[in-house]
């Protein structure tokens, strides 16, 4: 787990999933992701494959993020596999975030912080 000021950026697990799948359903919470397009639950479910995939091969990937004060989800946060990329970068830092979220410079703290905690690996236990 990592803590911010105002994160907790706890590794992903299958606790997230249905808060990760309704936040996708959302198509103003999609409108930069998908240009608006719910995405459809099979979808969901292998972004979240991929999700457990990395954590299990690489010791990180997107993490949970709660918010400290109130110890609610608010999204996903973190690097990405992106590994259709035509590109040598396959990697990407990537966030989804609910609507209530949006504005309030969490993303950028998740990003800053994780940064500085680079040299520690997380593995998840599932």
């Amino acid at each position: 787990m990592i803590e911010s000021e105002r994160l907790l950026l706890v590794p992903w697990n299958a606790d997230y999933d249905e808060q990760f799948a309704a936040l996708c359903a959302d198509p103003v919470a999609m409108q930069f992701i998908t240009r608006g397009r719910p995405l459809p639950r099979e979808m969901v479910d292998e972004i979240l494959d991929r999700t457990r995939q990395m954590w299990r091969e690489h010791g990180f990937g997107p993490f949970a993020a709660i918010e400290k004060t109130s110890g609610d989800w608010i999204g996903r946060i973190g690097l990405n596999l992106l590994p259709d990329w035509p590109g040598p970068d396959k990697w990407e830092v990537g966030f989804e975030l609910l609507r209530e979220a949006w504005g309030r410079g969490f993303a950028t703290e998740a990003r800053v912080e994780r940064c500085a905690s680079r040299g520690t690996r997380h593995r998840s236990s599932g």
